[in-house]
């Protein structure tokens, strides 16, 4: 064919090698790093390392002392409770002493009052021309004790009032003026005889005990002490209420203070008592 167009055959060239990806990659590898890069790495390292074992100290720090202040508070728990328990023990025998020392005295001490069957006997309670209150009394003392008793002085004060609140403190001032060791006489256990003493009871009506509001009536007490000392001249008292009255009854007689006048009435022991 005139037309036809003619091609010449050329021997193809040759490809050139392109070596595998795996081979790629492993002479990738064996490419030296760059050392900066290296030695950052082995810095950021080293820190971790650091931080991790400082934490883990931490914490065991932490753990012991935790054991240790557990172990505290069991000991000072433990401490608190024997030293209450000394505490407690102490207090006991303290007690214990306190009552034996105190059965002791009481056993060898003598016990001195007014005698249970004749201990007080008065005149009628008198008001003279100015007001003045008056009677004399007989006090008869004992020794109920089983030891000798020194010293007995048995006493009385009247006293003409309308409020009786202050008598605790009227009867401990007024036991306490008889204190003296040379003033009275011996008594011996179940003794009553020796123990007679008569005086009297005076009051001024400066010395009346008021009270607002009650208008002019009065009471009429008398306050019997009988003061004593032991055989070691330790000074005691024993004081006995006695309030105007009827006998049988616990009413007391009310009366207006008129010159010239008598209240009759009884005087009815109240109560008694060791005032030491």
């Amino acid at each position: 064919m005139p037309n036809a167009k003619r091609f010449k055959w050329r021997k193809p060239k040759p490809m050139k090698d392109h070596p595998p990806a795996e081979q790629k990659d492993s002479e990738r590898k064996k490419e030296p790093e760059n050392p900066e890069i290296s030695g950052r790495r082995i810095e950021i390292d080293f820190v971790n390392d650091l931080k991790k074992k400082h934490k883990t100290e931490r914490d065991e720090d932490a753990a012991h002392a935790n054991k240790q202040l557990r172990w505290t508070q069991i000991a000072a728990g433990l401490v608190f409770i024997y030293t209450a328990v000394m505490f407690w023990q102490a207090c006991l025998t303290r007690q214990v002493a306190r009552t034996t020392r105190d059965q002791l005295i009481a056993s060898q001490r003598p016990w001195v009052g007014l005698d249970e069957e004749n201990g007080l006997k008065t005149t009628p309670l008198m008001f003279d021309a100015k007001g003045n209150a008056s009677l004399k009394y007989v006090l008869n003392a004992k020794n109920f004790g089983n030891y000798g008793a020194q010293s007995v002085f048995p006493t009385a004060k009247l006293l003409i009032l309308q409020d009786i609140s202050d008598l605790p403190n009227i009867e401990r001032e007024f036991c306490n003026e008889y204190v003296s060791p040379g003033l009275g006489f011996a008594l011996f256990p179940g003794d009553r005889a020796r123990g007679t003493v008569e005086s009297g009871g005076f009051v001024t009506p400066s010395q009346r005990i008021t009270h607002a509001g009650s208008g002019n009536e009065f009471y009429a007490w008398l306050i019997a002490c009988v003061s004593y000392s032991d055989q070691f001249n330790t000074p005691h008292h024993t004081v006995t209420e006695f309030r105007l009255g009827h006998a049988g009854t616990i009413e007391m007689i009310v009366f207006q203070p008129i010159p010239n006048t008598t209240v009759e009435g009884d005087w009815v022991a109240i109560h008694s008592y060791f005032l030491d």
